[in-house]
C-alpha cells in the first residue's frame, strides 16, 4: 500500500488525467458523437488564470471499466500501485466525461458532469468510503463540501461537493492561505454573485473563439500577473480529415503592433504581408527529417554590434522571403543533424550571418563554393586554436531581384538535401508551417511510447503546427491528420 501522502497525490492524478488527458483523446475521435455539454463559466472567478470546458458524450463508468484497461494494457510503464487504484474504484456511472476545469491562484478547480444514470449523493457516499479504506478522513460541513486529508498532515488535499449539475473537486495550490474547501467556496460564491469570467470586456470574443457555450472542448488562459495580460482562447477543431486545438490571441494584431519598437513591428508586418500556402515548401525540405518546418520570411538581422543580448539592437528581424528548416535526430546514434535554407536580400544575410558566425570567433574557408565554419578559440599559450571539426557548412546562391539563397547544414552532404520547392497541397496561407515525422522521433522503447506509436502507425497519424493572421486576429494551430475511417475500425476492435 502506498503511504498517505503519495495515495492523496496520486489520486489527484489519477482524477485529473481521466478528466483532462483522455477527454482530449476521446473529443478528438468522437467529436461527432459528443454531447450538449453545458458552458459553466458562473464558477470561474474573474481572476481565473486557466479555463477549460469540455464534453465528450462518455459516461465515466464506461471508460473505468472498458477504456483505461485497454490504455493500461497498452503502456506497461504505469506503475502498478496506480493500476489497482484504478481497478479497485467504485463505480463511476453517475459521472459524465465532461464539465470544466479552472486554476487560479488558490489552487485548482474541476467540475464533472453528473449523469443521473445512479443515484449521485450514495455514489459519492461510495467513493468516500474507498478513500477512508486508504486511511483517509472525510469531513462534511454544514453547506456540504467534503474535506479529504491526510492524518498525518494539517490541511485539506481535496474536497468534493455535488451541485446540481456537477460535482466539484478543489485542490489547493501553493499558496499557504489556500484550501481545497475554499476552492469551492470562491467558486460558489462567484456563481451566486455573477462576478465571473463573464464580465470580462473580452468575453464575448473569448467565447467565439472557445467555440461558443457548448463546444466540446474550448479553453482560455491569461496571465493576471501581468498589468496588461496576455489572453489566448482556443477550441478543439475538426475538418478534413484534420483535428486538433485552435488557439487565438485575443485582441487587434494590428493595435499590438502599434504598440511594439519600429524594429519588432515591422518585421512582424513584414513576415504577415508575406504569408504564403508552405506546405509545398515545407514538404521539399526533406521528407525523412524528424522536424519540418517553413516560414513566409527570410531571415535578417538588425543594428549588430552591441555585446548584450537582451539588447534590442541585438534582435533578429525578419525580412520578406521564405525560410525551410528541417532536423533530424537519430536515435540509435544519437546524432542530431540539422539544415536551413533561407532567401533574403545580401544585406540582410550578411547581417545575420555575422549574428550566427562573428568573424572574431568563427573562422570560414571556401572551398570550391562550400564554406566551412570554424570556431576559433584562445589555446593554452594564448594563440588562437580551431575546433577540430567544421561546426557548420554553408553555401550561396542567386535569388534573382538582389537576393541571395543561403543553405546553412550541420553535415556537408546536408546541403544537397534541399529540392526545390514542391505546388502547395493548399492556399491557405501561413506565417509558420510546421511538421513532426512520429515514425522517426527518437523515443525510448522501455517506455511503452514506442508501442502506443506502433498502434497509431496504421491510422497514418501525423503531427502538425500553424500559425497565420485572419480577420486581425493570430492564432496557432496544433493538429492531427489521420485516416479517420482507420481510427475508428481500431477503435471498435
Amino acid at each position: 500500500m502506498l503511504k498517505n501522502k503519495q495515495l492523496m497525490i496520486t489520486l489527484a492524478i489519477i482524477l485529473i488525467a481521466i478528466v483532462v488527458g483522455i477527454s482530449v483523446v476521446l473529443a478528438i475521435y468522437f467529436t461527432r458523437e459528443r454531447g450538449s455539454g453545458i458552458m459553466p463559466y458562473e464558477y470561474a472567478p474573474a481572476d481565473t488564470f486557466v479555463y477549460v470546458q469540455f464534453s465528450t458524450g462518455t459516461n465515466m463508468g464506461d471508460v473505468t471499466n472498458n477504456i483505461l484497461p485497454l490504455v493500461s494494457s497498452s503502456l506497461p510503464v504505469v506503475p502498478q500501485e496506480v493500476l489497482s487504484l484504478v481497478k479497485d474504484l467504485p463505480d463511476l456511472s453517475f459521472l459524465n466525461l465532461s464539465g470544466f476545469v479552472t486554476y487560479r491562484n488558490d489552487g485548482l478547480l474541476i467540475g464533472i458532469g453528473l449523469s443521473h444514470r445512479t443515484n449521485s449523493e450514495k455514489a459519492l457516499d461510495n467513493i468516500i468510503e474507498y478513500l477512508k479504506k486508504q486511511e483517509t478522513t472525510a469531513k462534511k460541513s454544514e453547506s456540504g463540501i467534503v474535506e479529504l486529508s491526510n492524518k498525518n498532515m494539517s490541511g485539506s488535499m481535496l474536497a468534493m461537493k455535488l451541485e446540481s449539475d456537477y460535482l466539484l473537486i478543489g485542490s489547493p495550490g501553493s499558496n499557504p492561505e489556500s484550501s481545497a474547501g475554499k476552492i469551492i467556496e470562491a467558486a460558489l460564491l462567484s456563481k451566486k454573485d455573477g462576478n465571473g469570467i463573464q464580465t470580462l470586456k473580452e468575453w464575448e470574443e473569448i467565447v467565439d473563439a472557445m467555440g461558443g457555450k457548448t463546444s466540446n472542448l474550448g479553453f482560455y488562459l491569461t496571465d493576471r500577473k501581468n498589468e496588461n495580460p496576455v489572453k489566448i482562447a482556443g477550441k478543439l477543431y475538426s475538418q478534413d480529415g484534420e483535428s486538433g486545438i485552435d488557439a487565438q490571441l485575443i485582441g487587434s494584431v494590428a493595435g499590438e503592433i502599434e504598440k511594439m519598437d519600429p524594429l519588432y513591428g515591422d518585421s512582424i508586418k513584414a513576415m504577415i504581408a508575406g504569408q504564403a500556402p508552405l506546405d509545398g515548401l515545407r514538404s521539399s525540405v526533406l521528407e525523412n527529417g524528424v522536424i519540418q518546418a517553413a516560414i513566409s520570411a527570410g531571415l535578417g538581422a538588425s543594428k549588430i554590434g552591441t555585446e548584450e543580448f537582451s539588447d534590442k539592437e541585438t534582435a533578429l528581424s525578419f525580412v520578406n522571403g521564405k525560410t525551410a528548416l528541417w532536423v533530424d535526430m537519430d536515435a540509435e546514434s544519437a546524432k542530431t543533424s540539422f539544415g536551413i535554407s533561407t532567401t533574403a536580400s545580401v544585406q540582410n544575410i550578411k547581417s545575420f550571418l555575422e549574428f550566427l558566425f562573428p568573424q572574431d570567433r568563427y573562422l570560414r574557408k571556401n572551398e570550391k563554393g562550400i564554406f566551412s565554419v570554424w570556431e576559433t578559440m584562445i589555446g593554452e599559450d594564448g594563440k588562437k586554436v580551431e575546433s577540430l571539426e567544421p561546426v557548420s557548412y554553408m553555401k550561396f546562391e542567386d535569388a534573382g531581384n538582389g537576393n541571395q539563397e543561403l543553405l546553412i547544414s550541420s553535415e556537408k552532404d546536408g546541403l544537397g538535401k534541399f529540392t526545390k520547392e514542391q505546388p502547395a497541397k493548399t492556399t491557405e496561407k501561413c506565417i509558420v508551417d510546421a511538421g513532426i515525422n512520429i515514425e522517426k522521433l527518437p523515443v525510448d522503447n522501455s517506455l511503452g511510447i514506442k508501442k502506443a506509436l506502433d498502434i497509431l502507425k496504421p491510422i497514418d497519424l501525423k503531427i502538425g503546427a500553424k500559425s497565420f493572421v485572419k480577420n486581425d486576429r493570430l492564432h496557432v494551430k496544433v493538429f492531427v491528420t489521420y485516416d479517420e475511417n482507420k481510427a475508428r475500425s481500431i477503435l471498435n476492435k
